[in-house]
């Protein structure tokens, strides 16, 4: 057998695996209404979708390409003006009761970070695109890159374009509600979101459903997959009104994480579940002294928590240790937590497909030794 017959033979499962390996890199997450040029080119049929659309990294071009997201959910469809600005699958376990758990987020397109942090150090058009993980010790780095270049270390293309494009709005570190990424998932696999607070009753882009008196971006909605979600025919219902998180008029929230505990995921209990959330940077709340148990120098990147007995909101974790500026300039816009052993092996299990190339190319090059 020739060499380079007997090499491409030997790669080729690794090839296979890599693909695979990749299929398994996945993360769901929305992006803004200002992303509107992600899909115009590729997928003409989904320009109008992309503002309420859940997307994951979850398919290759074999087997050289990059993750390239698809769609996983969709909401209201062709011409909807929705904008699912924080998602949730929910989890059974508060993440203080898990150890080894990091924190992931995303940022708006005009936060900075704090000196030093990966936040900073990425192109300012660009950070919207991008998944950060903190260990809440006032710093940060890259997770994944929106478009893959000029990636940080370790970090992984996420598949969206940059340069003032795509911007994520919300996100969920793992594929599907039942996915173990270091935090129980919740036995019923629910969908938790929130929408922008244009889109509710009184909204200056009031929309079908979320118009309803009363039905805010401050509030949480629920669905379940056998009512399609938001789809439900009976229409959509909330899991928790904005005044169980202690927000008022001129509150939005802007990134979202429930642990409902109960195993009621219909229904928030704040004796026993609890929500995690960040708000809007120009969110009322942040300038009312008394909010969060009179915390100081409150932002957009801050996150907040309510339940667990507590009724009122308290501060979770601030901007700065995340490695996020506390003068608000820096905006929180989406919200995980997950075991990053967990996450770094779905990311990667098996060498490149670019140094398997390399590699092949070598030998096969190699001068070959005269019988």
């Amino acid at each position: 057998m020739r060499r380079s017959t007997l090499l491409v033979f030997l790669l080729a499962p690794l090839l296979v695996a890599e693909a695979d390996a990749q299929d398994n890199r996945v993360v769901s997450f929305t992006y803004n209404e200002i992303s509107s040029q992600q899909y115009i080119d590729q997928l003409p049929i989904y320009e109008d979708y992309e503002e309420d659309t859940i997307f994951a990294p979850n398919s290759v071009d074999p087997p050289w390409g990059g993750p390239t997201p698809q769609i996983r959910f969709l909401g209201k469809g062709a011409d909807s003006e929705i904008e699912t600005d924080a998602i949730s699958y929910g989890y059974k376990q508060h993440p203080r009761d898990v150890s080894t758990l990091s924190l992931y987020f995303g940022v708006s397109a005009h936060s900075e970070g704090l000196p030093g942090t990966a936040v900073r150090t990425e192109l300012p058009d660009d950070r919207g695109a991008d998944i950060f993980l903190s260990e809440q010790n006032g710093t940060n780095r890259q997770i994944y890159d929106g478009n893959g270049i000029a990636m940080q270390a370790s970090a992984r293309k996420l598949g969206l374009m940059e340069v003032g494009s795509a911007n994520i709005d919300g996100l969920d570190m793992r594929a599907d509600a039942g996915q173990f990424l270091g935090i129980e998932p919740l036995l019923d696999p629910a969908f938790y979101w929130s929408v922008a607070d244009a889109n509710g009753w009184g909204g200056w882009l009031a929309q079908p459903e979320y118009a309803l008196p009363g039905y805010t971006g401050r509030d949480i909605f629920y669905g379940m997959p056998q009512n399609g979600y938001s789809n439900n025919p009976l229409g959509i219902h909330r899991y928790a009104e904005g005044g169980d998180l202690g927000l008022t008029d001129g509150d939005d929230v802007d990134a979202l994480v429930v642990i409902d505990r109960d195993g009621n995921p219909r229904e928030f209990d704040p004796l026993v579940d609890a929500i995690l959330y960040s708000l809007s940077g120009n969110s009322s709340s942040l300038d009312v002294g008394g909010f969060a148990a009179n915390a100081l120098d409150k932002t957009g990147g801050d996150v907040f928590q309510v339940g667990l007995g507590v009724l009122s909101p308290i501060r979770y974790t601030t901007a700065a240790a995340l490695g996020l500026k506390t003068d608000r300039v820096d905006d929180l816009v989406a919200l995980d937590f997950a075991n990053h052993a967990l996450v770094s092996a779905q990311m990667s299990t098996v060498p490149e497909p670019s140094t398997l190339l390399l590699v092949f190319l070598g030998l096969t090059l190699l001068p070959r030794r005269r019988q």
